[in-house]
């Protein structure tokens, strides 16, 4: 088991994710998308470009939209010391206020102590010390969420998506697992493998699913493959196969009947996170298009980014947690380019 929090590498990561710039597509702005998808939170915000996040509208450190918001913003480069420490500052209080109720964060969703151990990691805080409970102690997000968890009979019990970000947050900080673990970061990965189906996609609450569900579990095994474990080598092999028979004409992915940009971009993070560069490889280019030629389709004028098209054609208009998915996604190929590890969270490789 890993040990120590890597905050130190992550630090220096995002410095590294804030230098290059992308091109432009179509009709967008000149500024580069990712850039972009910060100038349209601000917008949506009701803030100027000098401001941060923290300044706006929607900013409520607890919330789901602000924190992946934030996490983006963070990753991009886009926020200051003095604005993840107020954020920080922010989010413990909201942690602490939750913690003086009965259920806390959540009564049965492991992933809003993962989300909120993320946003922590990120901004460089600890999250195994992150607000206080009325007892007065210190509250460990991780042993919470994660190790010890007790909300529901089973850590998974809102389906495998709290298996996934478990493993994305014991990656992402390399902490050290206690004595007497309820759930073993061994346990959790080979549970997660039972939520394959035969076509080789992983569900949300059964073996097989859909793209992104089949993603989100790559991310989260990314760590482990190639490492000598053939039963993950085998699962992530099958549900690469799987993404690519899946992915259609143009570069898209599809989510229901329609285009969505939210699964292109969940596509690319698994391959990013794998070490793949989906303009690179084969399985990856249909009709002469990527995954990543095919989420900048998605992009407005005013640099957000739509989840669809409308019945006559038309891109819908951009959302905030939309643009953040596209955003992380542009940055995890950033990462690869730059560093060889497109994986967003885990600093430990």
């Amino acid at each position: 088991m890993k040990r120590g929090i890597k905050l130190t590498a992550l630090i220096l990561i995002l410095v590294m994710l804030s230098v290059s710039v992308l091109s432009a597509c179509g009709k967008a702005s000149a500024k580069d998308p990712i850039s972009g998808i910060y100038a349209f939170m601000q917008k949506e915000g009701r803030i100027d470009s000098d401001e941060s996040l923290t300044d706006a509208s929607f900013y409520k450190p607890g919330d789901a939209l602000t924190d992946w918001a934030f996490i983006f913003s963070v990753l991009a480069g886009k926020e200051n010391a003095e604005s993840r420490e107020k954020y920080l500052a922010d989010l413990e209080k909201s942690v602490s206020k939750a913690y003086e109720d009965v259920n806390k964060l959540s009564d049965f969703k492991a992933t809003e102590w993962h989300r909120a151990a993320l946003a922590v990691i990120v901004c460089g805080g600890d999250p195994t010390a992150f607000g206080t409970d009325p007892s007065g102690n210190k509250i460990d997000l991780v042993k919470d969420g994660i190790f010890f968890w007790n909300m529901t009979p089973e850590l998974d019990g809102q389906g495998s998506n709290a298996l996934v970000y478990a493993l994305m947050v014991l990656n992402a900080g390399g902490f050290e697992e206690p004595d007497g673990a309820v759930y073993t970061e061994e346990a959790i990965l080979q549970k997660l493998l039972t939520y394959q189906g035969e076509d080789g996609s992983f569900g949300l609450a059964s073996s097989g699913g859909d793209v992104d569900v089949t993603s989100m579990s790559l991310q989260a095994l990314a760590p482990y493959y190639g490492k000598g474990r053939p039963e993950v080598d085998s699962a992530v092999d099958r549900a690469l196969d799987y993404l690519s028979a899946e992915q259609v004409k143009g570069g898209y992915f599809l989510f229901g009947k329609g285009f969505s940009c939210e699964t292109c971009a969940q596509a690319i993070m698994a391959l990013a996170a794998l070490g793949i560069d989906p303009e690179e490889d084969e399985r990856f280019i249909k009709a002469g298009k990527s995954p990543e030629d095919a989420l900048l389709t998605f992009r407005n004028e005013d640099g957000g980014f739509g989840t669809g098209f409308e019945a006559d054609g038309s891109l819908m208009s951009g959302e905030i947690e939309t643009s953040r998915q596209a955003g992380c996604a542009l940055l995890a190929l950033k990462k690869l380019r730059e560093t060889g590890n497109g994986s967003l969270f885990d600093t430990a490789r």
